[in-house]
């Protein structure tokens, strides 16, 4: 069995050392997959809440179920679940990418000055 050397034992969780936005963007993640979870949820309530309040309109207006009136029921209550799945697919995709386009300009100057200490020494000019 091969056992560590002293001067190397690995780490706790055999990961990469993490940065703080990488923390960020992962709870962002999860956010914002439980937001969409909520979205689609959302969407369905709103596609069946369409579509009795359409059967109610067609029962009220016919005093009774023709299939036309059914027809724009259900067109009407598909018609609201995709509008809120559209909507709330535009809005989570943009903060996505905003949070995205913040985290890459952080990373970027974080870099720089890890970049500025340790060139130096990696080009060999200080010495």
């Amino acid at each position: 069995m091969v056992q560590p050397s002293q001067e190397r034992q690995p780490s706790r969780t055999g990961r990469l050392p993490r940065r703080v936005t990488d923390r960020v963007e992962d709870a962002a993640a999860w956010a914002l997959t439980a937001t969409a979870l909520l979205v689609l949820l959302g969407a369905v309530l709103g596609g069946v809440g369409g579509y009795g309040g359409a059967v109610d309109r067609a029962r009220t207006a016919a005093h009774g179920r023709t299939p036309v009136a059914l027809f724009d029921a259900v067109v009407v209550g598909a018609s609201a679940g995709v509008g809120i799945a559209i909507v709330g697919c535009l809005v989570l995709g943009s903060a996505w990418l905003g949070l995205r386009r913040w985290l890459d300009r952080r990373n970027a100057a974080d870099w720089g000055r890890e970049w500025d200490l340790i060139e130096p020494e990696w080009s060999g000019r200080k010495r």
